[in-house]
């Protein structure tokens, strides 16, 4: 059985003590959590929708992720990843009318994939803090993650596992935290241009060759107007 939202007019709001045991199949509609929610395992959103996490926390489940659904994440002031998660879909963190704002998506060491071509999507002034996550299969042969205008991502206690090279043109990474990694497998790099900026801010990002890859020089290539940045 699943849960449906008939159409993009449509919302659903949640307020459950168990565990969310029913697929919701979006349809362009909203969903509004008006508690924490967490999810039972092989249990997920399907379609598109907006999710509003309204300033509550959302628990993925620890087994049998696959999202496949194209969601925007409203208030996402906690988002909590409880195992392997593997995402095909685009998941949007923003707030309303593009004003400044902030989410937060906790990986308590676990891995997010996204080498099957799933993305991250950064919105119009939104900072997304992104915690003890892996994210595997980030570049040209697997996911990517989208900066809009202004939009920055903040790294604490996460690795970044390239699958190709990965470029953007828009927004900033910051690594804010120690314990933070790149690692590459091939001459694959990080390409920063445009308005771009990449920034080790206060701390040792490492990065770690595997197979082939050079261990010099470091795989950061700032070009026609991207740069790196490093503070302190």
């Amino acid at each position: 059985q699943k849960i449906a939202l008939f159409d993009e007019h449509s919302e659903l709001m949640i307020n459950l003590q168990n565990k969310l045991s029913q697929n919701i199949v979006l349809n362009q509609g909203k969903v509004t959590l008006n508690s924490d929610l967490t999810m039972k395992d092989g249990v997920g959103f399907e379609g598109a929708g907006i999710v509003d996490i309204n300033n509550y926390r959302l628990s993925f489940p620890v087994n049998g992720t696959n999202n496949q659904a194209n969601i925007v994440f409203k208030n996402a002031n906690d988002i909590q990843l409880s195992g392997y998660t593997t995402l095909t879909g685009n998941w949007t963190f923003s707030t309303e009318l593009d004003d400044p704002g902030s989410s937060t998506l906790n990986g308590y060491g676990n891995i997010l994939d996204i080498s099957g071509g799933g993305s991250i999507t950064v919105g119009k002034n939104h900072t997304l803090y992104i915690t003890g996550v892996t994210i595997k299969g980030l570049g040209a042969n697997g996911g990517t993650i989208n900066l809009i205008d202004n939009a920055q991502i903040k790294l604490s206690s996460s690795i970044i596992e390239l699958a190709g090279s990965y470029a953007f043109a828009n927004g900033k990474i910051s690594v804010i935290s120690p314990n933070c990694k790149l690692v590459i497998r091939s001459n694959d790099k990080i390409v920063i241009t445009g308005t771009g900026v990449f920034e080790v801010d206060g701390v040792i990002f490492q990065y770690e060759t595997l197979g082939t890859a050079p261990i010099y020089p470091p795989p950061f290539l700032p070009y026609a107007g991207g740069s790196v940045s490093v503070i302190n």
